[in-house]
């Protein structure tokens, strides 16, 4: 099967780092997909979708209501909304990737260490 412009794991759109090498929260977000969907909980998701709803330090809400909604009501099963959410990032970018994965930290630390082990906070609160 080959993978399309829209699908995690595609190259075509993959925004390359200043130092040339792949993203790394969304290349992590990516590699993770199955277990983030399998494991993470609905009050989890939704305090992470929350998160992702408001703009911090000034920056723009990485998703807006109509997008919290679609993934919330849209799908009626906890792991289809996560697939939903990591799949709508994942096409949203490196800062929206990372913006996740910070909040997932926050939200489910033993969950987050599982997945990703520790990870240098610069890779996380970066955001271009």
């Amino acid at each position: 099967m080959e993978e399309t412009k829209d699908s995690p794991g595609a190259t075509g759109t993959e925004e390359p780092t200043h130092s040339g090498s792949p993203p790394k929260a969304r290349e992590r977000v990516s590699e993770a997909r199955r277990e983030l969907i399998n494991r993470i909980g609905e009050a989890s998701l939704k305090a992470v979708l929350d998160g992702l709803q408001q703009g911090i330090s000034g920056r723009p809400a990485v998703i807006g209501m109509w997008e919290k909604d679609e993934v919330l009501q849209k799908h009626c099963v906890t792991r289809d909304q996560v697939r939903c959410l990591v799949d709508m990032l994942w096409r949203k970018g490196e800062s929206a990737c990372q913006r996740f994965l910070s909040l997932l930290r926050e939200e489910d630390p033993a969950l987050f260490e599982d997945l990703f082990g520790e990870w240098p906070v610069h890779i996380l609160a970066k955001s271009d």
